[in-house]
């Protein structure tokens, strides 16, 4: 999928926000308009979690990388061509009121770091299981 970055800036809590126009043709005059939001959480070299169900302290860069991503999407079908880039300007708008603020809250990477962590955890924890029953 062809995307064009619109605009790149670091956050105050050292996020950085990247905004994309993912907007696609889809038929004759119509279009999807997409805006795709990617934050970038730098995971520190220092950082540990304790795994939930172990009780271990775990490095939190060994299980997720130097960094994860956050990602959304907002999207609508079948757009006019004449309207995307009016609609396109509106996500924009929107999300700048609704979403930048989360993303920009001193909280925001270390509470999507831990809903991370655990989440990964829980999937490898999911294909352990799974491959130990195939395997069985």
């Amino acid at each position: 999928m062809e995307q064009t970055l619109i605009t790149e800036e670091t956050l105050e809590n050292g996020v950085t926000l990247r905004l994309y126009d993912a907007s696609r043709k889809q038929i004759g005059d119509r279009w999807v308009v997409t805006l795709k939001v990617c934050a970038l959480v730098p995971v520190a070299d220092d950082d540990a979690l304790e795994d939930e169900k172990t009780g271990d302290l775990l490095s939190v860069k060994q299980v997720l990388g130097g960094q994860i991503t956050f990602e959304q999407k907002r999207e609508r079908l079948f757009i006019d061509e004449q309207e995307k880039e009016t609609l396109f300007n509106q996500m924009l708008e929107n999300f700048q009121v609704s979403t930048r603020d989360y993303l920009a809250h001193p909280q925001f990477p270390s509470r999507f770091i831990k809903k991370s962590f655990r989440e990964c955890l829980e999937q490898k924890r999911r294909d352990k299981r799974i491959n130990h029953n195939q395997d069985g």
